[in-house]
């Protein structure tokens, strides 16, 4: 999918076909300045952070079109042109050209984001509520652009004359806002589930850059730093929806304000793009955006079914940290995966089996773990399957739905199992009762009848079940106010049944040591 303007042309995104082509998140630039020009736009003044929540992750799209036998072109690519208005001579250092050529740009994409993130805005508050009904009003809330992040899709090269400059040098160029980037969102609920919104954003960035070469040799230019008044981008007449049905967009979950997502009020919706552009009649550089929400990306996703270790080594595993279950792999743009793999888990002696179970958006699944580069076979071994109910099964460690004791364990007899509480339950195998349960394996079976447990140092404890008494039991008697308990020549405070259990003479109702 490719983005497009928000016209009444053109309200939504198209399928645009092209021959071997690919999409990469990306945003388009353009910079255009008056050379030999004082730029001076009209705006408002830098305002402080918004302490509010962050809106909806942004980012662009951009298609590179593959012809055979030719380098890859961009189409609609993301650029900065100098050439109204070159890098002064020595900018790059002393003998160093002019520099008024173009810088191809693309979106960083760290990692730090979901997606292909590379562009963040927060918000004060959604405009509207989902149980506000549609009308002509309007609604402004504060935002602001708290990170977006451009780097060059390849070196640039700078050129210069002369003894002291080296000629033919590449410098990489990094750009981004270099503080938060304040403006105002107005929004029209038009239908129930959204409208259209109009913004502004006024902008300061920062461009760095850096000799491939000597990284020690950077030159940046920053407009804060310079004291020019920030850039002021408007965005008109987008679209946005409180509830996005397009599972494959990144959204932010916390918020019921979804931009470039068109709903047509019936429930089909359409991801579209807007154009963020200076406002005619501005002064200064002029910016181009076309924006839209990112997408998740179909990856393979994996079932961590076998952990093993050498036969007679159960305590192999125990390092390892992977747990069984559904993992995320490589990239499946083609729907084309590996069937599976085992491999050594990092570190230790342990056997992971993946097998593939489809290609798809992920769900919220960790990564496959980094795993030595050694092939294994996998051999499960059994142990005690615990359930939450104390139930017992002999399974191997990804069988198992409750917690596994480990490899070579068994369930053994089963018993009675006390609690805490004095409660017991009948026939709980002594390692779930002990690992799973928190409860103490007793010899016996359960009585059912409660009372009063006397311990042997005078406490005295309501316990639900006799057998989980571990003193002397008083059935269907329960604890009493404490009192005088003469035992020999000492003298303590306790329940009085309790002190003729231990032997003791009682001083009687109220009575104290």
């Amino acid at each position: 999918m490719a983005c497009c303007r928000v016209t009444q042309s053109t309200p939504n995104c198209e399928h645009r076909p092209r021959r071997r082509e690919r999409n990469v998140m990306k945003k388009q630039l353009m910079f255009i300045a008056l050379a030999g020009a004082t730029l001076v736009p009209a705006i408002a003044a830098r305002a402080q952070i918004l302490p509010g929540p962050f809106d909806d992750f942004i980012n662009t799209w951009i298609f590179f079109e593959n012809v055979e036998g030719e380098p890859p072109i961009a189409v609609d690519r993301t650029f900065i042109d100098f050439a109204p208005a070159p890098l002064p001579a020595d900018f790059f250092g002393p003998g160093s050209d002019p520099f008024g050529g173009t810088i191809i740009l693309r979106g960083l994409h760290d990692g730090s984001q979901p997606g292909n993130t590379d562009t963040i805005f927060r918000r004060s508050g959604d405009p509207f509520s989902p149980a506000e009904p549609p009308g002509p009003q309007t609604r402004t809330v504060d935002i602001e652009i708290v990170s977006m992040d451009l780097v060059s899709a390849e070196p640039v090269r700078i050129t210069g004359a002369g003894t002291n400059w080296q000629v033919d040098s590449f410098f990489d160029i990094a750009y981004r806002i270099s503080v938060p980037s304040p403006g105002q969102l107005t929004a029209t609920k038009t239908h129930q589930n959204g409208g259209t919104f109009d913004s502004f954003f006024d902008i300061d960035y920062r461009i760095t850059f850096t000799n491939v070469a000597d990284p020690t040799d950077v030159r940046v230019f920053d407009t804060a730093a310079e004291g020019l008044p920030p850039t002021r981008l408007v965005i008109t007449g987008a679209p946005w929806v409180h509830q996005v049905q397009i599972p494959e967009l990144i959204v932010d979950p916390a918020s019921q304000f979804h931009p470039f997502v068109q709903d047509d009020g019936t429930g089909v919706q359409t991801e579209v793009a807007a154009d963020v552009v200076s406002p005619p009649g501005t002064l200064g550089p002029i910016w181009v955006h076309h924006i839209c929400l990112p997408q998740l990306e179909r990856v393979c996703i994996y079932q961590l079914d076998c952990k093993s270790g050498p036969a007679g080594d159960p305590t192999s595993c125990d390092g390892c940290p992977y747990d069984c279950g559904l993992y995320q792999g490589a990239k499946c743009p083609n729907f084309t995966c590996s069937p599976g793999f085992s491999s050594q888990c990092l570190g230790t002696n342990c056997c992971l089996n993946f097998t593939l179970v489809e290609c798809r958006f992920p769900t919220g699944e960790p990564y496959v773990p980094l795993l030595l580069a050694l092939t294994c076979t996998c051999s499960p071994e059994l142990g005690a399957c615990c359930e939450a109910d104390g139930t017992c099964s002999e399974t191997t460690e990804c069988e198992c739905t409750g917690t596994w004791e480990g490899a070579g364990t068994t369930c053994g007899p089963t018993q009675a199992c006390c609690f805490a509480d004095g409660s017991c339950t009948n026939d709980v195998p002594q390692i779930c009762c002990e690992q799973q349960l928190g409860g103490t394996s007793t010899a016996g079976t359960c009585t059912g009848v409660a009372g009063k447990c006397c311990l042997p140092d005078g406490t005295c404890t309501d316990v639900a079940d006799g057998l989980c008494c571990e003193g002397s039991f008083i059935p269907n008697q329960f604890c009493q106010a404490e009192e005088q308990c003469c035992l020999g020549l000492s003298c303590a405070m306790m329940d009085p049944q309790c002190c003729e259990a231990l032997g003791g003479i009682r001083g009687g109702p109220g009575t104290t040591c």
